[in-house]
Order: structure tokens, then sequence, then C-alpha cells
């Protein structure tokens, strides 16, 4: 109330075109201690006289009784008591209740809101803050369930890289960020484009209630503020950030796993020597998902099975995983590399006489099989490779 008065000029010219709507009433007692503190502050000799003069635009005496005919209630329709004060409520007083006066730039003044609204900024800035954190929260599950729907590793590190460094250029541009530190409102307007870029499935009802306080803070405020007002909020992005920079990290470090060390011929040509550490590597993954300090146990049971392998440094090829939080997922992932890599059944072969073809099945087959089985006279041999050959 006392915003809108600091904001007209001259509150006598608009005394017929001033309504007030309060939202998110419950019950009946909420509407009757609304009015008994509009009534109070008429009264109350702190009361500045623009501001009694609202209040008494507001309410109207008629035979004995108070009629608050410019003042309406919009229940909240969750949890609400309240059937009466709808939407209808608010349609009445801004088509019915007041009148449109003719206005120019000069009748207002905007002033940011004073020591009055102190608390009420804090409250706005608190749920704002809450609210970006939210969105990122969002953010990471809707990736968390792709991660649990791609199958092809170098399909996975290829698209998070992809997604890491969108992200990282919506959200770290320099440009960009100074504009949001000074109106919360561009950030909100950037995780929408980022969304629809991304097309990252958002709650949109949360994102217009966030955009909206955004908005607000902005009015009470005003936009003169220094770049430190809002630097927070990009703060409750700084886990999703590290999520996507770990998991783009992640799918990479198992893309290249698997090119450029399991599915070389040099392990591929007989994968026993590994596959007692593998074992061991995949009951630590299972013992590992019902706790939380699990990156050292992981990373030791890597560690055992590229030593296994004659060619890999253990230590160089694991020293880039340190800041990777390791989530189920990323676990299942590794689970299924190793599975793939690792444990598969050897080759088998089938030779037909009348044709003098001989076919070879297997995850990896290699050349050498080839003279492994004895099909005499063979004009055609026909390979099939789950993974390479």
């Amino acid at each position: 109330m006392q915003k809108a008065v600091e904001s007209i000029k001259d509150v006598e010219k608009f005394l017929g075109s001033i309504g007030l709507i309060v939202t998110e009433v419950q019950n009946e007692q909420q509407i009757e201690k609304v009015r008994n503190h509009l009534k109070n502050l008429a009264n109350s000799l702190t009361g500045s006289n623009e501001t009694v003069s609202i209040i008494k635009a507001l309410r109207i005496e008629y035979k004995g009784t108070d009629d608050f005919n410019t003042l309406g209630f919009v229940g909240n329709s969750k949890g609400s008591s309240l059937e009466s004060h709808k939407i209808e409520d608010l349609e009445r007083v801004i088509y019915e209740s007041i009148d449109f006066t003719r206005h120019n730039s000069s009748d207002f003044i905007y002033t940011p809101c004073q020591t009055i609204c102190v608390s009420l900024i804090d409250l706005l800035s608190q749920n704002l803050t809450k609210g970006v954190r939210k969105i990122g929260q969002e953010i990471i599950n809707f990736y968390v369930k792709v991660e649990e729907n791609l199958r092809d590793f170098e399909e996975s590190s290829l698209y998070f890289s992809h997604v890491n460094e969108s992200f990282f250029k919506f959200f770290k541009n320099e440009t960009l960020s100074t504009k949001w530190k000074k109106n919360p409102g561009q950030l909100i307007e950037q995780i929408v484009e980022y969304s629809k870029a991304a097309t990252v499935e958002l709650f949109s009802e949360n994102l217009q209630l966030y955009a909206n306080i955004a908005k607000y803070l902005v009015f009470l405020r005003g936009s003169d503020v220094s770049k430190e007002t809002y630097e927070s909020l990009g703060d409750q992005l700084i886990p999703t950030t590290e999520y996507l920079e770990s998991t783009a990290q992640w799918y990479t470090f198992l893309s290249n796993f698997y090119k450029n060390i399991l599915s070389n011929f040099i392990v591929q040509r007989d994968i026993s020597p590994c596959q007692k550490v593998t074992l061991q590597l995949l009951e630590v993954i299972e013992k590992v998902k019902l706790e939380n300090n699990y990156y050292r146990d992981i990373t030791e049971s890597l560690k055992n099975l590229l030593n296994s392998i004659p060619k890999p440094n253990a230590t160089q090829v694991l020293d880039g995983l340190k800041f990777i939080d390791l989530e189920e997922p990323k676990l299942e992932a590794l689970k299924k590399l190793l599975s793939a890599a690792l444990q598969h059944q050897g080759v088998s072969s089938k030779c037909n006489g009348e044709s003098k073809k001989l076919t070879i099945r297997g995850s990896y087959v290699k050349l050498s099989d080839l003279s492994k089985f004895n099909c005499t006279d063979t004009n055609f041999i026909e390979v099939f490779a789950l993974h390479k050959v």
C-alpha cells in the first residue's frame, strides 16, 4: 500500500480507478483479518493521508455496514475452503467496481522501496534463490533420465560434451551474466531459452512464478543496483554445472576406455587375465551403490584392471576422474561396458559342408579365430561380430 502511494503523484485523481486484490486466501477468517487491518490502518495516526484516501476508496459505508466494493479476494486453489472467492472476484473488481482514468507518464513516480519493503525483498530474494536452485535440480533430473536411456558410449560422450558446452555458453557468457546480475529476470529468460534450445522439460508454471518474482524484485529495488545484488543466484546453478562437466568427462572416459583399450586386439585376443579383476570390479560396483564414499573403491578396482592389461598407464588413465561423482547411472554404464568387453563368451562356429560355408559368431571376432575351426574346402566365410572384428 505504501509503495503504491509513493508511486502516484496525485492519489485523489485516481481514487475511482484503485482496487486491491488479495490472493492465496485460505478461509473467511483471513478475509476478515484483512478488512480489519485496513480499517485500523485508516484510523491510525501513523498512516499517511494518501494511504487513508486509498483505503476509503476501497471501503464504502452503506446503511451501517462496510462494503469493500473495490477489494477482492482470490482463494488458493490448493487446500482452500473458499468456493465463492475465485476468479470472479478479480473480474468484478476490474470490470465492474473501478473505472478508467485518463493518465500520462508524469502521473507516476518510480522510487525504489526503502526500509518498509526490506522484509518483503528478503522473502522474495529467498524464494527466487530457492527457485533457481530447484530449476537447476530439474535440469539434472532431466539429464539423469537421458543417462539411463543411452546405450552407446560414443553417443553418450558426444551428447554430454555438447550439452556441457551449450550450458556453459548460456550461463557463463560474460555479456549475459552482466545483464542478469543487474536484473534477475534476465536469468529466468536465459533458462527458458536454454530449455527450449536443449529441449529440456521444465515446469512452465514454476518458471512463470519465478519470472514474476524477479520482476517484482526489480520493481521494489529499482534497476540501479550493484552487480553483487543478484550474484548469488548464479551460484545456485553451480551443482548443475558440476554435474554436466563430470558427466561429459565420465562418458568421454568410457568411450576412450573402450575404443583405445578394451576393444583392442591386445586385450581381446585373450581376456582371461582380465576376467578375475573384472569380476571383482563388478562386485565393488554393486557394493558401493549403497555407500557414499565410493570413489576410492572404484578407482582402486579400475587401477587393478588396467594393471592387468599390458599397455595402459593406470595412473594416467584415471587421473581425470578425481572430481567425478559416480551416481548410479554412471556405475551402470561402467558395468555394461565391462560385461560387454570382458565378460563375453568366446566365438562359435558352424560349418556347412554342402554349401561350403563357415559361419562364425561372437562379440569380438579375430582373424586368428578362423584357424581354430576345421572346416575344409570352405569357399565362403560369414562373420557376425556383436562389437568388433
